[in-house]
């Protein structure tokens, strides 16, 4: 019996289907029979929702060619700024990612920069979103966030978001004991954590790191210690920590196999007893991926 929340959204994240990602010798790259395999073994296990962007290159196509035509798959999309910021822009934008992906509907829509709200142009942005709700192409619309204070933010501005993506790691905790995110969830938006492994660097070998993230090897020495303490693997630490936030909606992984879905779920449906203030944690340089490039 799964001792994941029952109204938990799994999403799969799809930002290497068919497109390089990952950090330094680690990025993957998944063909279209790889990633068949791993939307069956991840509905097996429970996800049924898709997360792509209309930047993710061979995302969206890979989703329309291999996504079964009987199925219980939901898909999100997201948009950058460069998309346009006006509302014909942003309506031809989704309207080419329901073709590409072969959706009839979009769960939902979210900004993949929230900048767009806080623009001059702003009031155009928000009529866009607004009238691809209205028109049907999308259930949702939000964004996706780096940080509490855009959500906040975003949702003050323009209430008809109501889907929001946020990271969250263990080896950070800054929104464990958040006052607003627990209260957006409970008017009813949906808040869901990604990046759970920090882009995969959490699970990585802390003696063979890029140079680029070479700064981490200490901390995730630690991070292994205190999981070999425990006799859990890091992998069960991040997924622990992601599920026992009660504010979230959803849990977005990334995952290069089947294995690896194999060993997120049997996470999710473990039960084990951690103190995760003890966790050790990253420098705040290392937490925002934006600034290894």
């Amino acid at each position: 019996m799964s001792l994941t929340r029952a109204n938990t959204i799994l999403c799969l994240g799809a930002a290497n289907f068919g497109t390089t990602y990952g950090i330094g010798g680690n990025e993957k790259k998944l063909d279209s029979p790889q990633v068949l395999r791993i939307l069956r073994a991840a509905n097996r296990a429970g996800f049924s929702q898709l997360d792509t962007a209309s930047s993710y290159e061979n995302s969206e196509p890979i989703i329309g060619d291999i996504l079964p035509e009987n199925t219980n798959w939901v898909v999100t999309t997201k948009l950058r700024l460069s998309e346009g910021t006006d509302a014909n822009s942003i309506a031809q934008a989704v309207k080419k990612s329901l073709k590409l992906t072969k959706q009839n509907r979009f769960w939902s829509v979210l900004l993949h920069d929230s900048k767009a709200l806080f623009a001059g142009d702003s009031e155009e942005v928000q009529r866009g979103l607004h009238e691809i709700v209205e028109s049907g192409l999308t259930q949702h619309v939000g964004i996706s966030a780096y940080n509490e204070s855009e959500i906040v933010q975003a949702k003050m501005l323009f209430p008809l978001l109501s889907v929001f993506q946020i990271p969250e790691y263990v080896c950070d905790r800054r929104l464990a004991n958040s006052a607003n995110l627990p209260a957006l969830a409970s008017d009813g938006n949906h808040i869901f954590v990604r990046s759970v492994f920090l882009q995969g660097l959490l699970l990585m070998d802390p003696h063979t790191l890029p140079k680029k993230v070479a700064s981490a090897s200490s901390n995730l020495k630690e991070l292994q210690e205190f999981c070999e303490k425990l006799g859990i693997t890091t992998l069960e630490l991040c997924v622990g920590y992601a599920k026992s936030l009660a504010w979230t909606s959803g849990l977005i992984f990334g995952v290069n196999s089947e294995q690896q879905v194999l060993e997120i779920s049997n996470a999710l449906n473990s039960l084990i007893d951690v103190d995760y203030s003890k966790a050790p944690k990253l420098d705040d340089w290392l937490l925002d991926p934006r600034n290894w490039s």
